[in-house]
């Protein structure tokens, strides 16, 4: 889990050990401890001891932990840190009472027994109320019991420790280390990375500083310590290599951090340390990779954190005598890292129609030299695709400004294949320079009376809002004429028995237009009358007549015959074979007749075939 206590805390609440959220960075107090194991105990467990209540010297029964604290002595699980059984709740919990407060929860037979009767008949517990109502709590002024001392480092580098302690006031104390070059006026505080207690762990440097903590109880009293100086004394042990002040490379990578010493008296012992490259930040940990006993070692260009790490030597010699290496920053190398942007592509709006524009980027950083690969998408499209215009594989593109509205981007790789994507820039049209255009045409359009079919037009571009008008005129007519109320984009006509010509007028903002295709709406030409049999001497002539209606005039007819038996017509040349009535011969065969009339436009319809035979 993140951070990699929580599961711990969350089993912890989920059981009902703890119920508040807490710091769970800071360090934990006697009380606070005692609190967590006193969930644990059940009521009967707290009968084993009789401790009388305020009978606990430094917990009166107002303390927040009384009930917890009194509750572990009750059962034997703790005792008191000194003969009088004082708690001592505010301070913090060592190892060894952790271990023992563990062993007498786990096992019984180890609880002790013991009791603590109620003060004396006419004395008053801390923390408890008095015959008369008033509560006489035990009041004692913040102050410092041990000042930190001066401390002499033997070399720089070398980790010394100051102590301060204090009593009184109230608990839980707050504290606060500050430092100062000796020669400085103003104290500057002491970042620590973990919570600040009353040991301080400084790292003696070549230029003396005095240190001092400024303690504040829960009540927010104050109290500073005197200052501590510490500072440097030489050894005689010297440095002839140091490792290199700056080292770069790529990430994952790992370099070899290298000393050498002389003088002193062998053999040597060699520790490495490093520390987080933060201002302020003294923490220092050993080395956690192989070599760092040694005179080198090898350590990687990614840090475990978001810092970077310094590294140093600590060098030793028989005698004791010690001497620190300078520190070396291990950093990954910015050229291996990815590219970064630094003029960005900018909108063009408002371009007129057909100009070309100029869209610019460019990269610092990373390893050169860069590749360049613009990519567009049309208003309203979610995907972008490669760029085919001007300039698309370099840091210039030069986009035509077309109908509709664009955007571009451009993805830099570097030589190390890194790759950074620029912001998108948008290239948009001024509307005022738009032609206008028919997106969707009419159509023709046959059927048959009584039908309503509807005609649709659609437009972009020009200045919006765009305007329609529908007009129509009878077919022969010369002149069209405006629909009244027909103002759509779609527009639904009657199929009458004469043929129409419609069509649409679309204007825009400042009145330009643009007209659409025409759209004949007809009557589908149909046989109206269909020939019928017929017979006759031979040799006479028999009256095949059809008739035709709808579509557009004039027709034309072709009547076509076959021998009865054959399957292959040919076109009649009797009489009347290209008008609607076909004056044929009756002769010895039987023969069948068709008519295929075509109207103007090219539409054709066929009769039903009839026979002419000998009576």
């Amino acid at each position: 889990s993140k951070p990699w206590y929580k599961v711990y805390v969350d089993y912890a609440k989920e059981k009902n050990l703890i119920t508040d959220d807490l710091d769970w960075n800071k360090k934990i107090t006697r009380a606070g401890y005692m609190q967590i194991f006193a969930q644990i105990l059940t009521d009967e467990e707290s009968k084993k001891n009789s401790v009388a209540d305020g009978s606990i010297p430094d917990v009166p029964m107002t303390h927040q932990s009384a009930k917890a604290i009194y509750k572990l002595y009750r059962a034997g699980v703790v005792v008191g840190v000194d003969d009088k059984r004082n708690c001592s709740p505010g301070s913090n919990i060592k190892r060894s009472e952790v271990a023992a407060i563990l062993i007498r929860m786990m096992d019984v037979k180890r609880r002790l027994s013991f009791s603590i009767e109620a003060p004396a008949p006419g004395t008053t517990p801390p923390g408890t109320t008095p015959p008369g109502g008033t509560t006489t709590p035990e009041v004692k002024p913040l102050r410092i019991t041990k000042q930190p001392e001066n401390v002499i480092g033997d070399f720089i580098g070398d980790v010394v420790t100051l102590e301060v302690q204090v009593e009184g006031g109230k608990e839980p104390y707050n504290y606060q280390w500050q430092y100062r070059k000796v020669g400085d006026r103003d104290y500057t505080n002491i970042r620590i990375v973990d919570e600040a207690t009353n040991v301080l762990k400084y790292t003696v440097d070549k230029d003396a500083y005095d240190c001092r903590c400024v303690i504040t109880d829960a009540k927010g009293d104050k109290v500073t310590s005197n200052a501590a100086r510490v500072e440097l004394t030489a050894g005689p042990l010297r440095i002839t290599k140091e490792p290199a002040e700056l080292l770069e490379g790529k990430e994952g990578d790992f370099v070899t951090l290298e000393v050498e010493v002389a003088g002193g008296k062998q053999p040597y012992t060699y520790k490495w340390y490093r520390k987080i490259a933060v201002a302020n930040i003294q923490a220092i940990e050993e080395v956690p990779y192989e070599g760092s006993k040694t005179r080198s070692v090898k350590v990687p260009f990614a840090p475990e954190t978001r810092y970077q790490y310094l590294y140093r030597c600590e060098i030793i010699d028989a005698d004791g005598n010690r001497v620190l290496t300078k520190f070396a920053l291990v950093r990954v190398d910015p050229s291996t890292a990815p590219p970064i942007i630094i003029k960005q592509p900018e909108n063009k709006l408002g371009i007129p129609s057909g100009h070309t524009v100029s869209l610019e980027v460019k990269a610092s950083g990373g390893k050169e030299p860069y590749r360049y690969q613009w990519e567009e998408r049309k208003e309203g499209d979610i995907n972008y695709t490669n760029s085919m215009v001007e300039g698309n594989t370099r840091n210039v593109l030069r986009p035509k400004v077309e109908m509709f509205t664009y955007y571009y981007r451009c993805v830099i790789t570097d030589a190390n294949g890194n790759k950074v994507t620029s912001d998108e820039a948008k290239v948009e049209i001024d509307p005022n320079t738009v032609p206008i255009k028919v997106t969707k045409q009419l159509v023709d359009v046959r059927g048959v009376p009584g039908d309503v079919v509807t005609l649709e037009v659609a437009a972009e571009g020009g200045v919006p809002p765009l305007r329609y008008q529908w007009q129509e005129r009878k077919v022969g007519d010369a002149e069209y004429k405006n629909l009244p109320f027909a103002t759509a984009t779609t527009h639904r006509v009657p199929v009458t028995g004469e043929p129409y010509d419609y069509r649409c007028v679309i204007h825009d903002a400042k009145n330009r237009w643009v007209m659409s295709n025409k759209s004949r709406v007809v009557w589908k030409v149909r046989i109206d009358k269909e020939p019928e049999d017929a017979s006759g001497r031979l040799g006479d002539r028999v009256t095949l007549e059809v008739k035709a209606e709808g579509g557009i005039k004039p027709y034309r007819y072709q009547w076509v015959y076959v021998k009865d038996g054959d399957t292959v017509f040919r076109n009649s040349t009797s009489e009347g074979n290209t008008t609607n009535v076909l004056k044929p011969p009756v002769e010895n065969d039987i023969y069948w007749y068709v008519c295929n009339i075509m109207d103007d436009e090219g539409v054709q319809v066929m009769s039903r075939r009839v026979q002419v035979r000998k009576r």
